[in-house]
């Protein structure tokens, strides 16, 4: 039976007659606007979904292949007429018809920077950007960069406040927020992207996606005063006297006593407390590859400092100088905690190639973040005079504040912590000493005042 013979002449179209053929193959395509479009199935027969095909206007002869997703020839018809009038749009906009992936546009947008980098021309803000894009890469990836919406930056930011929700040991989900300054970094990175997007015309400006900053304000960092710094040293000294003997066997847990573990940890957690302190390094992996042999120790007049290779961390590889007769007594400390080590020299424990913050088992703590909240709850420590709760950043915080606290230089800190002068200034604005900066190494008991070594630690660490 005919097409046509199938139901009334005058409520059938020729239309109607095409889609009937291709949707039972008779038929392999079927064409619109003049030609300009088409639709069809494979002829192998290896998609029941059909396809469109596009002519781009003046441009040779190009045409672009769709898949539509559906085998309704209905709505295929229906997808490939919108798919049709999109790209028309783009055309007439000037604005490029290929897809792009949002790690090709971060891709060119790293490259800029580096090369800013290498010229000696690059912004402040290039070196976040540098950090930053990365995160938008492993997240966004291979999404078509003008299929990105709101609604997965949302998620971005979602994911990425999960990540340093744990990194700080808050517990409660829906209590943590990244920070607004924060988001206002992470939104200026992924501009960057964007914008290189639209210089090229992958994109137009338009729509570029854009969302509401709704991070919590930049609270005032908590931190330890000299006192409590003092405290914190005093209760550790207790809180590691404890030996397996109130274990009863080694390795069990006892009435009234802990396991040999759980001693072993505090331990570590009182090395690892003070090296923060002292360096202002960040906790977690900058701290997690640090080995014994990154540490070479140096004399510049009549003081002798150590200067730290850190091998990975958020900003990748850097360098941290501080002074060697206060950290010497720390690492000395922390390093007797291994019984193999009990008998070598300083000297020689320096040489190995070995990881400094291991369990004496070579393991790394499960929950670093929780013990060091155990402890400072025994130490009543856990809040600052604002109510605000502690964590391990917070000795960072504490590394910083008193370094200006001892007229430190602004610059010297930010290259010590490998963080920006900007982030400095923002975030320790409240202590007035900022504005009397000197050259300095770092710290109460840690200062060295002269220009001299000002620009000789510049040097180590630029």
């Amino acid at each position: 039976m005919s097409c046509m013979g199938e139901k009334p002449e005058t409520e059938i179209t020729e239309l109607d007659c095409e889609l009937a053929d291709i949707s039972t193959n008779s038929q392999t395509e079927i064409k619109e606007f003049d030609g300009d479009l088409v639709i069809f199935k494979r002829e192998d027969g290896r998609s029941r979904s059909f396809y469109a095909r596009i002519k781009i206007p003046d441009n040779k002869g190009k045409w672009k292949k769709f898949s539509l997703n559906t085998s309704d020839p209905q709505e295929a018809l229906i997808l490939g007429k919108e798919k049709f009038k999109e790209l028309q749009i783009l055309i007439k906009h000037n604005i490029s018809t290929d897809t792009h992936k949002f790690r090709h546009a971060a891709k060119i947008a790293l490259e800029e920077i580096e090369e800013r980098v290498k010229e000696g021309s690059a912004r402040p803000s290039d070196y976040d950007y540098q950090r930053l894009i990365p995160k938008f890469v492993d997240f966004f990836g291979d999404k078509h960069i003008t299929s990105i919406t709101p609604a997965d930056i949302r998620k971005f930011y979602t994911k990425r406040a999960n990540e340093v929700r744990k990194l700080r040991g808050v517990s409660d989900e829906g209590q943590f927020k990244l920070n607004r300054s924060t988001i206002n970094n992470y939104a200026a990175s992924l501009a960057r992207v964007f914008d290189v997007a639209v210089e090229r015309k992958w994109l137009d400006y338009k729509q570029v996606p854009h969302l509401k900053n709704e991070g919590t304000a930049t609270k005032r960092r908590p931190v330890f005063d000299e006192t409590e710094i003092e405290k914190l040293r005093v209760f550790f000294s207790k809180y590691t006297r404890l030996t397996t003997r109130d274990t009863g066997r080694e390795g069990e847990k006892s009435k009234g006593g802990i396991k040999n573990r759980t001693l072993q940890v505090r331990k570590f957690l009182q090395g690892y407390t003070n090296f923060i302190i002292e360096t202002g390094v960040r906790p977690g992996t900058e701290m997690k590859n640090l080995k014994w042999r990154h540490f070479i120790p140096f004399t510049e007049g009549e003081n002798k400092f150590f200067k730290i290779t850190l091998p990975t961390g958020k900003t990748g590889e850097r360098t941290v100088v501080a002074r060697f007769n206060v950290l010497e007594g720390v690492l000395k400390d922390h390093a007797k905690t291994f019984s193999d080590l009990q008998s070598m020299s300083f000297e020689d424990i320096l040489k190995l190639d070995r990881f400094v913050f291991r369990l004496p088992d070579g393991s790394w703590p499960k929950d670093l973040p929780g013990a060091f909240e155990r402890a400072l709850i025994r130490a009543k420590l856990l809040s600052d005079t604002m109510g605000q709760k502690r964590s391990l950043y917070s000795l960072r915080h504490t590394y910083a504040t008193q370094a200006l606290l001892a007229n430190a230089s602004i610059h010297l800190v930010a290259l010590n912590m490998g963080t920006s002068v900007y982030m400095i200034e923002r975030h320790y604005s409240h202590l007035k000493v900022i504005q009397k900066a000197v050259e300095v190494s770092a710290g109460s008991g840690r200062l060295l005042r002269t220009g001299e070594f000002g620009q000789k630690l510049s040097e180590i660490l630029g």
